[in-house]
């Protein structure tokens, strides 16, 4: 049948075809109405202003209009060309009034008459985009019906009528050889254009995947897994880099490093189930406490550290103190409970001494244990 045998990708062909078909069928669809209403000039030339011209007028306008009206229909029923059911009618149809010329032509005109129906029969398989299944059927119906009307009309003898058949019968087979490694040819396209679109989701659905996966990685190499913030390795990468363009510019820098008083008695009290989702939300607090170009890491425990560039000294401690304020307004829902907790804060402001980061922060870390020796809950400035 020239087909796909899955019937959801025969339509799914079928579909893709008819903007393909649409206008190339619509335009042979009116030429042929227009030719088959020219001949009216011929049916006058036999017949003149007679009553049986009054006929034929009727039958080739009835023809016509059908051909007409499908062809203005084809935009709202796409399925009458995609099926080919319609155009298989009409083309029937079409033969009926052609084969009962027959009888209203002469003898001498019969020959005429049957290459005619020759050239129509080439022109099925040639302009119109038939199913083959269709094509088949339409084409035994002209040979079948011609030899039927031939010796009704005329008296063909069955030699001649034999004849006939036969002549038929070769564009008829040819046409059908074509129309099937036609419509195979189109249908295998079909398959290859079906199969790489295929891939090219399936290509770019594992794209996404690894570009997911980067990610995740990239997030875990820069990342802290239970806090969000920065690991310690990405963040001395980034803060040595902010005390490198501060010591280009002569911009101000400060460091906070902050503490959570009395942690192990959270873990130890409401377990450590409860010790991380209070390291978490504190996380979440400095984050929204933090300038967008503050640099927030996480250097182990419960320690986190933070970059504020473009911050003197008197800046970092204001931030420090408010962020130590919140801390200590929090409420903090744990599955052990609502917890809360205090921190220290210590602060150094980048100076000539500090050579690198790794001195800022011991200085940092000097004036958060003076805090821790003061009392805790407080903001200590590193002298």
């Amino acid at each position: 049948m020239a087909e796909f045998l899955n019937p959801e990708v025969e339509s799914d062909y079928r579909a893709g075809q008819f903007e393909l078909q649409y206008f190339q069928v619509r335009l042979a669809l009116l030429v042929w109405a227009a030719l088959w209403m020219l001949f009216l000039l011929e049916d006058y030339r036999h017949v003149g202003f007679a009553v049986e011209l009054g006929y034929l007028l009727l039958q080739r306008a009835l023809v016509a209009g059908a051909i007409v009206g499908f062809a203005l229909l084809l935009e709202r029923r796409p399925a009458l060309l995609t099926d080919s059911h319609g155009l298989a009618g009409l083309m029937i149809l079409s033969w009926t009034g052609f084969l009962f010329l027959y009888f209203q032509r002469p003898a001498e005109e019969v020959p005429w008459m049957f290459a005619l129906g020759m050239v129509k029969l080439i022109a099925l398989f040639v302009f119109i985009p038939i199913r083959l299944p269709h094509a088949v059927v339409v084409g035994t119906y002209s040979i079948l019906g011609t030899a039927t009307v031939l010796p009704l009309a005329h008296g063909v003898d069955g030699g001649q009528l034999a004849s006939a058949v036969g002549v038929m019968l070769v564009p008829m087979l040819t046409g059908l050889v074509v129309l099937y490694r036609l419509q195979t040819s189109q249908r295998q396209q079909h398959a290859l254009l079906r199969q790489a679109q295929e891939s090219n989701v399936e290509l770019a659905h594992e794209v996404a995947m690894r570009r997911e996966l980067e990610q995740q990685l990239r997030e875990q190499a820069t990342v802290d897994p239970l806090t969000g913030l920065l690991n310690r390795r990405q963040y001395e990468g980034l803060a040595n880099r902010e005390i490198r363009r501060a010591r280009r510019t002569g911009a101000p820098l400060s460091l906070c490093v902050l503490d959570i008083d009395h942690f192990k008695r959270v873990n130890d009290t409401y377990g450590h189930g409860a010790g991380d989702e209070t390291l978490q939300f504190l996380a979440r607090l400095c984050q929204e406490t933090a300038r967008e170009t503050d640099i927030l890491g996480r250097l182990g425990g419960e320690e986190f550290v933070f970059t504020l560039p473009n911050a003197g000294l008197a800046d970092a401690l204001r931030f420090s103190d408010r962020l130590r304020s919140r801390v200590e307004a929090a409420e903090i829902p744990t599955q052990g409970g609502v917890i809360r907790v205090t921190v220290t804060i210590g602060v150094a402001e980048l100076s000539p001494g500090d050579t690198d980061l790794k001195g800022l922060t011991r200085r940092a870390d000097e004036a958060l244990y003076a805090g821790k020796r003061g009392g805790r809950n407080q903001v200590c400035a590193a002298a």
